[in-house]
């Protein structure tokens, strides 16, 4: 989820994103501090429901090794080591506000000697060919200015059969669930980042999810990378999609 102090969002049309990358990082600094507080408060706690899904839907073993591409502050890196002891993770975040609280967050866990944060940009991962037994990320894709780039370079760090689970904010289907959404997103949302942040916090988020690709866009464009068997599942009314696939 993000928030930008400047309500002029000059969205690129070749962009899939309503901010250039530079802007988005910017905008993640500026929240890092505040960032998990406010997931938890504005998912009312099911951020942590959403992120145990993805996990699952990865269908690792003990030994595996995991991208999270935007990890923001860790926490699915962390869910990851927790569950299994043996696993490894590399998490990757354009902003290093974000990637110095995962940091202590796992350092905290006792986790920090089987994790590594890193700067980077999921359009253009550094890694090897076939190194990850899975690759996972949450509310990330969203805003990456290139999907069809980061998907291509998921399939390309992905080994053969491994699997890749991505969690995205989306609009829900149903006619009256959207209605309540829209009015969460365009009321409740800003009112409870005012409280709990800066005044205008937040706008960006509701603007963000009106603008993302429906589902089936989404899926189309994970195809064309490459990655096979691609799903969409719809959790809580399809407020979050969990989009899957393997390579």
């Amino acid at each position: 989820m993000g928030q930008t102090g400047d309500r002029t969002l000059t969205h690129d049309s070749h962009s899939d994103a309503l901010l250039p990358a530079e802007a988005n990082r910017r905008m993640f600094d500026s929240i890092a501090e505040r960032y998990d507080r406010l997931n938890h408060v504005l998912s009312l706690g099911l951020d942590r429901h959403w992120r145990r899904q993805a996990v699952r839907a990865l269908q690792l073993t003990d030994q595996a090794t995991v991208l999270d591409a935007g990890c923001g502050t860790g926490d699915l890196c962390l869910d990851i080591l927790l569950s299994f002891p043996a696993a490894r993770t590399i998490g990757i975040d354009p902003s290093e506000g974000m990637l110095m609280l995962a940091r202590k967050k796992l350092h905290r866990s006792k986790c920090s000697s089987r994790s590594t944060f890193t700067t980077g940009d999921v359009t253009a991962l550094t890694c090897e060919d076939d190194f990850f037994d899975g690759v996972i990320s949450a509310f990330c894709i969203r805003n990456v200015c290139h999907r069809q780039a980061a998907f291509r370079e998921i399939h390309r760090v992905l080994k053969p059969g491994s699997r890749v689970a991505l969690l995205e904010l989306t609009r829900p289907e149903n006619a009256l669930l959207r209605g309540g959404h829209c009015f969460f997103l365009r009321y409740i949302v800003p009112l409870l980042g005012a409280l709990l942040s800066r005044g205008d916090a937040y706008h960006y988020l509701a603007d963000s999810i009106q603008q993302f690709a429906k589902p089936q866009i989404v899926l189309d464009e994970m195809r064309e990378a490459g990655l096979l068997d691609v799903q969409a599942q719809p959790l809580t009314g399809g407020i979050v999609t969990l989009f899957s696939g393997k390579a």
